[in-house]
């Protein structure tokens, strides 16, 4: 799916990928392998598009992540991922 979207994003626009799990298969690797793929994308770190709100759930490689036992919310997963300019 996110192969299929990321087709309509235009250069500097944003793709936004979102699960309701925290499943390493579903989410951090679909986005690496997705950027090995697709090298005019790359990854936006979450707190830069809002610290207060998404800093104390980026993970150590900028991705959202909120935890069950460590947040005291359900398992969610985010990645923003900006298409670069054409050079």
């Amino acid at each position: 799916m996110i192969d299929d979207y990321s087709r309509l994003v235009k250069p500097g626009g944003r793709l936004v990928y979102v699960t309701c799990t925290i499943s390493l298969e579903e989410n951090e690797e679909v986005i690496y392998d997705f950027l090995r793929k697709n090298p005019h994308f790359y990854l936006i770190p979450v707190s830069l598009l809002n610290p207060d709100l998404f800093g104390r759930f980026e993970t150590e490689t900028g991705f959202f992540k909120s935890m069950p036992h460590v947040h005291n919310t359900d398992g969610f997963f985010g990645a923003v991922l900006e298409k670069k300019y054409s050079q």
